[in-house]
């Protein structure tokens, strides 16, 4: 199974939060599916129009049938 997981800034970052990403997908991974992040690029937790435009692109950029919001 393919699963897309939106995180709103670059993985690599260094708060507990991302830690627990990268090992969600590490588990997912290890499990037998096809893991990534898709980065919104936008530092969280700021929901101002610059943040929802950077989650809908990320969003876009599913591939075609990924389930999404």
């Amino acid at each position: 199974m393919q699963i897309s997981l939106l995180v709103p800034a670059p993985l690599h970052g260094i708060s507990g939060g991302y830690a627990y990403d990268r090992a969600v997908l590490d588990g997912l991974r290890a499990a037998g599916h096809d893991a990534r992040a898709v980065e919104a690029r936008r530092p969280p937790p700021l929901a101002d129009a610059p943040a929802r435009a950077a989650a809908a692109a990320a969003f876009d950029a599913l591939p075609a049938g990924a389930p999404s919001r």
